[in-house]
């Protein structure tokens, strides 16, 4: 996993630009973000891009500092975020063992809202009907501050303990405050298949989305429907097709920040993770996204299956449902 201290920083500075995952906005929006991150990133000479340089100097790690609000507090600041996108998280393995192999690491995100916050954790119950209920989550508080009545976003792991008052506990490993009634974007024309799932580096300071095409998917209009039977996941990924993403090597860090975009917004988004070396062994990890978070981390090495689904509940507001599956791999 990535450094600590720099894969807060990055959160940080990413959640500052990025306002939703998989959203629908317009691509020249997606180009201002981007250059927007790049200045509160790089001061002085922003001529190299981390895919040129392959790596991000001591300097610039300094200036990303800088930029965080307050100086040493801000610093202090990205250290809590570290723990947000999971720097400091347990590496055991999740109690439930998958069936394809050994056991996974398994998380949940969802959007929830604060009911108390009681030392270093915050009572949240679940805004999302699929995965309802209410958790106590553990170092939340040391994240940043909560509210009750806050709306917030939270990535989590069952630890299979309940606390006194038999209330389920979670660890955190991502949650940051969401915005409230986000209303998603439909479109003008009806899609006729899956569209295409774009990757951005939110550290680069060049504009050069990787897109995934998917493989396998059924797509549906209230007057057509169409079905794409690709290869299993690991087939597709050793085939000669795959798509391929080399993952720039950033000072310290294991992996990259990447925001994740489909022209439509998905309801539920589920990654699936193995290793290019060991993947026989089965699933590393799997992320269940109740709601899609506005980055992802990638990490070199790896076969990713991005599962997305669009409801049919929501045919009458969309006008299609479905569902699609995108593979590539690391380097």
């Amino acid at each position: 996993m990535m450094d600590p201290k720099k894969r807060g920083i990055v959160l940080l500075m990413a959640a500052a630009f990025f306002t939703g995952a998989c959203s629908a906005s317009s691509e020249q929006g997606e180009v201002d973000r981007t250059a927007a991150v790049k200045e509160g990133i790089r001061e002085g000479d922003k001529s190299a891009a981390p895919e040129e340089s392959g790596e991000i100097s001591e300097e610039e790690t300094e200036s990303v500092k800088e930029e965080t609000e307050n100086g040493e507090e801000g610093v202090k600041s990205s250290q809590a975020g570290m723990k947000a996108a999971g720097g400091e998280r347990d590496t055991k393995k999740s109690r439930g063992n998958d069936a394809c192999g050994g056991g996974r690491e398994e998380y949940t995100g969802i959007l929830g809202h604060v009911k108390e916050v009681r030392g270093d954790r915050v009572l949240v119950t679940s805004d999302t009907d699929e995965f309802p209920g209410v958790f106590w989550v553990l170092g939340a508080a040391e994240i940043e501050e909560f509210g009750g009545g806050d709306s917030v976003f939270v990535l989590m792991e069952d630890t299979g303990q309940r606390g006194e008052d038999e209330i389920a506990e979670y660890k955190a490993v991502q949650m940051y405050q969401a915005e409230e009634d986000s209303q998603k974007e439909h479109p003008d024309v009806l899609p006729e298949s899956a569209p295409a799932l774009e990757f951005s580096d939110v550290l680069s300071s060049v504009w050069a989305p990787f897109s995934v095409q998917s493989g396998s998917y059924s797509w549906n209009t209230e007057e057509t429907g169409i079905v794409a039977c690709g290869a299993a996941p690991l087939d597709e990924a050793w085939g000669d097709g795959a798509p391929r993403l080399k993952i720039p090597r950033y000072n310290g860090m294991d992996g990259a920040m990447y925001s994740c975009r489909a022209m439509f917004e998905p309801d539920k988004m589920a990654v699936r993770q193995w290793d290019v070396g060991d993947a026989e062994a089965g699933e590393e990890r799997l992320i269940v996204y109740y709601h899609v978070p506005f980055v992802v981390e990638l990490e070199r090495g790896k076969i990713y299956e991005f599962s997305l689904e669009w409801k049919k509940e929501n045919l009458k507001d969309n006008g299609f449902w479905g569902t699609a599956e995108y593979v590539f791999v690391t380097e």
